[in-house]
């Protein structure tokens, strides 16, 4: 992630509850940042005591989809955002 915060996350979801049947899903986690964030971001984790804590990109993007035995469905999206 320090190298090269531009990426794709793939995340499986598991589903085993009994009320509404085993199923699964996917989610996709884009982690996206300019190449000036970057800069500042390894910069702040060369600096810091803990030299971890600022590798997370300033922005992310999640969006994904399950379905279970029973035809319950499920779609969401997120985005987080850091301007500090």
């Amino acid at each position: 992630i320090a190298e090269n915060a531009h990426g794709f996350l793939p995340v499986p979801i598991l589903i085993t509850e009994p009320a509404i049947g085993y199923g699964g899903g996917v989610a996709g986690l884009f982690l996206h940042e300019t190449q000036e964030e970057k800069n500042k971001r390894k910069q702040a984790a060369l600096s810091a005591i803990d030299g971890g804590a600022q590798l997370v990109p300033s922005a992310m993007t999640v969006a994904g989809a399950l379905g279970t035995e029973n035809g319950t469905w499920f779609a969401f999206g997120g985005h987080r955002r850091s301007w500090l």
